[in-house]
């Protein structure tokens, strides 16, 4: 039974304006139905108050609906007041000017790897660069460092959940392997993913911590294999991005 202070509608408000994924940059009404499972003319009040309230806008022409400019606003806030963001932007936009790397700040949230901090390299530019977007826990160097934090029954139960698809030929997507990534990170204090995410790329991840020594985020960056290989990382790039990590402390909530 859900709590009596739970409001179903808001609920399905933001079911609502969460259809709209970084692969969706329009819906039509029909859709929106389709994707929510509502109703249609619950899924017109609820675009209507939307639309009315900013946060959606409708293309007069299509008639399909898209986010609109104020959706930033809650954003914009969000990080603007942000702990971990303000304490570590100084020094992530100097390890990314030292490294020349594509580098960037993860956190764990409902089971996916997100972004607060996505910096591009000076060289080389990436199209998903900005903060919020997301990547699966399961083939990522920072999501295994996430799932070290948790006992084996939560693992198991994320990981039997996941939709394990290959991205590439050395995408990882047996479970006893993963968990292996994951034992190495305890051991060593890192975790290395090479061409599990792109071809031609081999990340790096090291996780920041509270002033309790809980893991709370990961510092990443980002290199290419033609010119990074697994042993060039630990050498030259572990210890860097390690003093950066040591530098910040967050306090717990």
């Amino acid at each position: 039974m859900e709590n009596r202070l739970f409001v179903g509608s808001v609920k399905k408000a933001f079911e609502i304006i969460e259809a709209f994924d970084v692969t969706t940059q329009s819906m039509s009404l029909t859709e929106l139905v389709q994707v929510t499972g509502m109703g249609k003319s619950a899924v017109q009040r609820y675009v209507y108050t939307l639309e009315e309230l900013g946060y959606l806008t409708k293309n007069p022409t299509s008639k399909r609906y898209e986010l609109s400019l104020k959706m930033l606003l809650p954003a914009s806030s969000y990080l603007s007041q942000n702990n971990l963001v303000s304490a570590i932007n100084p020094h992530i936009i100097n390890l990314r000017q030292n490294l020349d790397a594509r580098v960037g700040v993860s956190v764990y949230h409902q089971e996916k790897v997100v972004y607060l901090i996505p910096l591009q390299s000076i060289t080389e530019a990436y199209p998903n660069d900005y903060p919020g977007f997301t990547v699966p826990i399961y083939c990522t160097s920072s999501g295994r460092i996430f799932l070290s934090t948790f006992d084996d029954n939560k693992v198991d139960s994320i990981l039997e959940k996941e939709i394990k698809r290959p991205f590439t030929p050395l995408t990882m997507t047996k479970e006893e392997d993963i968990k292996n990534e994951v034992q190495k990170f305890k051991q060593n204090g890192y975790c290395i993913t090479n061409q599990e995410i792109s071809h031609g790329k081999i990340n790096i991840s090291v996780p920041i911590l509270n002033y309790d020594k809980e893991i709370i985020a990961c510092i990443v960056a980002i290199f290419k294999t033609s010119e990074w290989d697994e042993n060039r990382l630990i050498k030259e790039v572990f210890p860097k991005i390690q003093e950066v990590a040591s530098f910040i402390r967050v306090p717990s909530r």
